[in-house]
């Protein structure tokens, strides 16, 4: 069995992702690191041997208002048909940094995943209805339009952070699929590009076991601070564990209880990581 870490881009969004693939040149251990690059072709990696590059064209996908391969699209590069389906794929966003190498019990937790196990972080707190999450959404339709159209929402079907979503090849192919059957109804739903995270966590509520994800592999601000984290010298702690994808933490270092401003803020952040942790500059 392997385990993938990929990520996606598009081409604005190479300055969030340059700080992100040097952090993974230099912590990954997982068994290939991948970029999707969509639209375009890079020349983010031609000198590393670490990460390797593929490229998807705009018609490969399934384009909407908002383009994302959470949805599992990153599949139809023909690298993934050689891909086991009980290999390990660890998508992820692009605007996190890679602190440090998986463990071995972290290893071995993603190895044990079950056939239809999906490991996803809570978006605001845990068992966050996805009522509550549509009404953040800027939603077109009223909720019981929209449940009839998709066929019910359990309430207690839960939204999830898709920042980093770890499964199986045969689930991220159930994610693809089901996804795709709904999404017309989904864009006609809502206005807000989170509609594509709504999406996703129901497709796994209904067709596979969401499974909850440590704050240690993955933590996300977009709630708040994380209950229990901290950062020493840049580096983003749960308790006295160093994260493994801290994630678009909007909060100064020296200073908790201050967002970062805007992405131009958070990508300085990026940076100073990087010279501090990863290459040395002062």
């Amino acid at each position: 069995m392997k385990i993938y870490l990929a990520t996606g881009i598009t081409q604005n969004y190479i300055p969030s992702m340059v700080p992100f693939l040097k952090t993974i040149e230099k912590c990954s251990n997982f068994d290939k690191n991948i970029l999707m690059c969509v639209g375009f072709t890079s020349e983010l990696n031609n000198n590393s041997k670490n990460i390797l590059d593929l490229h998807l064209k705009f018609e490969d996908i399934k384009i909407t208002k908002f383009i994302c391969l959470q949805n599992g699209e990153f599949l139809n590069h023909e690298f993934f048909s050689s891909v086991d389906d009980n290999d390990i794929i660890c998508f992820t966003d692009g605007d996190l940094l890679m602190q440090r190498s998986l463990s071995d019990s972290e290893i071995s937790l993603i190895k044990n995943l079950g056939d239809t196990d999906v490991l996803m972080q809570v978006n605001g707190y845990e068992g966050e209805p996805l009522l509550e999450e549509y009404k953040k959404l800027n939603p077109r339709i009223s909720y019981n339009d929209l449940c009839k159209k998709i066929g019910g929402v359990p309430k207690e079907y839960a939204v999830y952070n898709t920042g980093v979503i770890i499964a199986k090849k045969k689930s991220w192919k159930v994610i693809r699929e089901k996804y795709l059957e709904l999404l017309s109804i989904i864009d006609d739903a809502f206005e807000h590009n989170a509609r594509m995270q709504w999406l996703v966590s129901f497709v796994v509520n209904k067709y596979l076991t969401p499974k909850l994800m440590s704050p240690t592999i993955h933590t996300h601000f977009h709630g708040g601070p994380t209950r229990n984290s901290h950062f020493k010298d840049d580096v983003l702690y749960i308790e006295d564990q160093i994260c493994v994808f801290p994630h678009f933490c909007y909060i100064i270092p020296d200073n908790p209880k201050r967002p970062f401003l805007n992405k131009f803020d958070y990508l300085d952040f990026q940076q100073r990581y990087v010279k501090k942790h990863i290459t040395n500059e002062k």
